[in-house]
């Protein structure tokens, strides 16, 4: 493996190093690879180690009350780390796990240190490394806090258009802040439920139901409070769409 083109392209996303400095962070690292599902970091426990991605990708997630939640990911060309620990004297908050085979080079906060003393150009590097994910940070929360679940779902497309042929769903829900059947309905639009009233006191529901000879609809008035068991005749087996007309 060409470490130091790996090096080369980290440090035209975040800032370049010097051909001096590139070479003692190579002698003070190593390739490590992790296998799919690996976890190496646990809630509790303290870290002092980073990982930059050759190849693969994983991710740092919190248990919250037996749920999986997932905080952020890093790919190729990126840097993973337990921050909270990496950079206190704090245990780690989260979980991380390589959700491939992943190829990294480990390094640690030693390293990052005397490297960070001895070379300008490898403190602004990890200046913009921290500043970069913390900035990332920053706009999921706000996004989880702003916008709303289809427009976070596309922000996410914005940043990485190909996320869903590496991830699982369940995790970019969790990532999201929302629930796996939400980001469902918002990938299949066809298949949504809208109920949508002008006067909040009745809608107009579209029925349709599948037939030999294609699509009978069947249209009807309701007050608001009826919504509710209208949606629970859903599971019916011949009812294929439900949605709401003006």
């Amino acid at each position: 493996m060409d470490i130091e083109k790996t090096l080369n392209k980290i440090g035209e996303i975040y800032s370049p190093l010097s051909n001096e400095c590139q070479q003692e962070l190579i002698a003070n690292s190593k390739v490590c690879t992790f296998k799919k599902g690996e976890i190496i970091v646990r809630e509790g426990q303290f870290s002092k180690k980073g990982y930059l991605i050759v190849k693969g990708w994983s991710r740092a997630y919190y248990l919250k009350d037996g749920k999986d939640i997932s905080d952020w990911f890093t790919f190729e060309n990126e840097i993973m780390a337990s921050i909270v620990s990496f950079f206190s004297k704090e245990p780690s908050p989260h979980y991380i796990e390589f959700i491939e085979d992943s190829i990294v080079i480990e390094f640690t906060k030693d390293t990052v240190d005397n490297l960070s003393n001895k070379y300008h150009d490898f403190e602004r590097f990890i200046s913009k490394v921290v500043t970069i994910t913390m900035l990332g940070l920053c706009e999921r929360l706000y996004t989880i806090q702003f916008n709303k679940a289809a427009e976070r779902y596309k922000h996410l497309l914005n940043i990485y258009p190909k996320i869903t042929n590496r991830i699982p769903l369940t995790h970019i829900a969790s990532y999201l802040g929302m629930t796996l059947e939400t980001l469902s309905r918002i990938r299949n639009p066809k298949n949504r439920i809208w109920f949508i009233s002008n006067d909040n006191s009745s809608i107009s529901l579209t029925f349709v139901k599948t037939i030999k000879n294609g699509r009978k609809k069947q249209t009807t008035q309701i007050n608001m409070g009826e919504v509710v068991g209208i949606y629970q005749k859903m599971v019916l087996p011949n009812l294929v769409d439900l949605w709401a007309i003006n």
